[in-house]
Parts: C-alpha cells; sequence; structure tokens
C-alpha cells in the first residue's frame, strides 16, 4: 500500500518528519501490518478452539524471548511500568486453560536486537498494538471464546477498559523517550524489524504444525 505521491515501495518505509512519531510508525510499518494481518487470517485460525490453541502458542514462542530481553532494559526513565505490560504469563495461563503445558511451545530463535530504549520501543510498539486487536478479537470471535466459559482469554483481554488509557501513555512514551532523529530512525527499524521476525515466526511454525489428513 503506497501513499498518494509516493514514487516507490519504500515511500511508506520512510514517511515524512512532520509527521509525530506514532503516525510515522504505523505508517512505516504499514504493508507489514496488513501483511502480517492475511498471514495470520483470524478467519482460518481463529474459528476453532484447537486453531486459537495453536494461534496462542506461536504468540508464546514470540512474546516470552522478545520480552524477556526487553525486560533486562532500564526502563526507570521512561515513564512506563514495563513489568506492567508484560504479556507472556498471560499467554502460559491461557495455553494451560486449554491443557497445554507453556514449556512445551517453542521460542522464536530470531528476534531483532534490542541494544538500547530506542530500538526497545520500536519492538514494544508490535506487542502493544497487538493489545488494541484485542477487543476487535474477541468481538468477531465470540462464539469460540464464548465455549470457553471466560477461560484462556487474559491475553486478548489483558488491559480491559483501561486499554485506551495504555495505549496513549505508551505513545506519549515513546514520543518524549525517542525524540531526537537518531533514536527516532532507529525505533522505526525495530519496529519494522520486529514485524518481519513476527512474520518469519509464524511462517516457521505454520511449515512445522501438522497438516490436516
Amino acid at each position: 500500500m503506497i501513499e498518494a505521491g509516493s514514487t516507490g515501495p519504500e515511500a511508506t518505509r520512510t514517511p515524512p518528519r512532520k509527521t509525530d512519531l506514532p503516525v510515522r510508525l504505523r505508517l512505516a510499518t504499514r504493508d507489514q501490518h496488513v501483511a502480517l494481518e492475511a498471514q495470520v487470517d483470524p478467519e482460518r485460525r481463529l474459528r476453532t478452539l484447537d486453531g486459537y490453541l495453536g494461534w496462542l502458542g506461536i504468540l508464546l514462542g514470540f512474546h516470552r524471548p522478545l520480552e524477556s530481553v526487553l525486560g533486562g532494559l532500564d526502563w526507570s526513565e521512561t515513564g512506563l511500568d514495563f513489568d506492567q505490560r508484560r504479556r507472556t504469563a498471560l499467554l502460559a495461563a491461557d495455553l494451560e486453560d486449554l491443557g497445554l503445558d507453556p514449556d512445551s511451545a517453542p521460542d522464536c530463535p530470531d528476534l531483532p536486537p534490542v541494544d538500547g530504549l530506542a530500538r526497545a520501543f520500536g519492538a514494544l510498539y508490535v506487542l502493544e498494538g497487538s493489545t488494541l486487536g484485542g477487543q476487535v478479537v474477541v468481538r468477531q470471535y465470540g462464539e469460540v471464546f464464548g465455549g470457553l466459559g471466560g477461560r484462556a482469554m487474559r491475553y486478548y483481554t489483558s488491559y480491559g477498559a483501561n486499554i485506551g488509557r495504555q495505549w496513549r501513555a505508551f505513545q506519549q512514551a515513546l514520543a518524549t523517550a525517542c525524540a531526537d532523529p537518531e533514536a527516532e530512525t532507529a525505533c522505526i527499524a525495530a519496529a519494522q524489524e520486529t514485524f518481519d521476525a513476527l512474520h518469519a515466526w509464524v511462517a516457521r511454525c505454520d511449515a512445522a504444525a501438522p497438516r490436516p489428513v
């Protein structure tokens, strides 16, 4: 997807600096986000409990190692409580509700480097953005989740009624921490690389999944 007036595929990856950083991030990762949504194909994955179980395992395998890396950084000057934003434990509990040992889910071995807070914010942008889609998932696939009797939905309802406030707080911290051009460039690059890593991880898990007979 190319913006009007753009001249090639790279146009959406380097949006003009006149926009604020959250908008620039959204524009810079838009094509990757669209491609990931098509790859995830919720109509296929989330219409059955087996599909939902498999998807939670894929998500756990990405969140667990990435959150471990992000948790090793010092977030104290950013205004964010990173521990409050971890969702690995929520995914693990959801899987346990469905009878799967979380430790049996493999971890993604190929994550983007996170060597500072600017890149950490870029990676966290991808994880935090997924919380916005959680409400849509629960609403659109309610018959599947309804069959769980309220169980195994911690990940997709992680912030509850506070989701808007949490997202705004993240955007504010992001814009403050990555205000200078060098940090902004690193943040955007890390977000793009995180989307690419998640795309590759989903493809790898799909290729390893048993095929229907």
